[in-house]
């Protein structure tokens, strides 16, 4: 199976909790899953160092980096899937291209904190 994953924020010098969030579930997939292949997109080609952290030597896992400035998931992450399908895409961030391929399932997850003061 392909599975798609959006590592837009990964690569943010402060990352936050959807991020590190994010960086933990692809360093645990590429550690327990050597059967499917995965493809993190990016806006920019990560560090070795930094890749090699995440993917652990799984020849399964792939960057691949979307070159756009304006609408990152609406315009860019929407051609790259539509391009090149995957069986299932997940994000965990917010945004979820509007537009999509029929042939893909898109699963959306982000963390949400309620502060009562």
């Amino acid at each position: 199976m392909k599975i798609g994953l959006n590592g837009q924020k990964i690569l943010d010098e402060n990352p936050a909790g959807p991020e590190i969030f994010t960086i933990n579930l692809f360093k645990n997939l590429a550690e327990i899953d050597k059967e499917n292949e995965y493809f993190i997109y990016t806006t920019k080609e990560p560090e070795k160092s930094f890749a090699d952290k995440i993917i652990q030597n799984n020849k399964n896992f792939h960057f691949r980096v979307i070159n756009c400035k304006k609408f990152w998931t609406q315009y860019g992450l929407t051609r790259e899937l539509i391009k090149n399908p995957v069986d299932v895409f997940f994000t965990a961030i917010h945004t979820i291209p509007m537009i999509r391929n029929k042939k893909t399932k898109y699963l959306k997850f982000f963390i949400t904190v309620n502060l009562k003061f």
